[in-house]
């Protein structure tokens, strides 16, 4: 998949090879289909839709995708699996607390 993002010139090497990864591997940098976009945005805060996303297609891959809005089933997902028990404020800002229980529960 070809991930050319035109904000990310300003990151040092290691962070768009990561980036670039992160989109290939269909993590991130992408719209609800999967299809990469033009903005990564590096420097953005992340919330539970984001957040919760990402966990949804590291765990899932693309099973998820295509959802209006585009966290939607994402989210379903990882409530109905108990890893996500809130999914009520999806713009809510992700607490590290909160994301590390996420992917102890992934694990489990």
């Amino acid at each position: 998949m070809v991930c050319d993002f035109t904000d990310i010139e300003n990151q040092n090497a290691e962070i768009q090879f990561y980036i670039k990864l992160a989109c290939q591997l269909g993590l991130m940098g992408l719209d609800a289909d999967g299809i990469p976009v033009k903005l990564f945005s590096p420097k953005e805060e992340v919330n539970r839709a984001q957040f919760g996303t990402v966990l949804s297609r590291t765990l899932r891959g693309n099973q998820y995708n295509g959802g209006e809005p585009f966290y939607s089933n994402h989210l379903d997902a990882l409530q109905k699996a108990e890893i996500m028990k809130y999914i009520d404020a999806p713009g809510n800002k992700e607490l590290r607390e909160y994301v590390m229980l996420m992917l102890m529960r992934s694990v489990e």
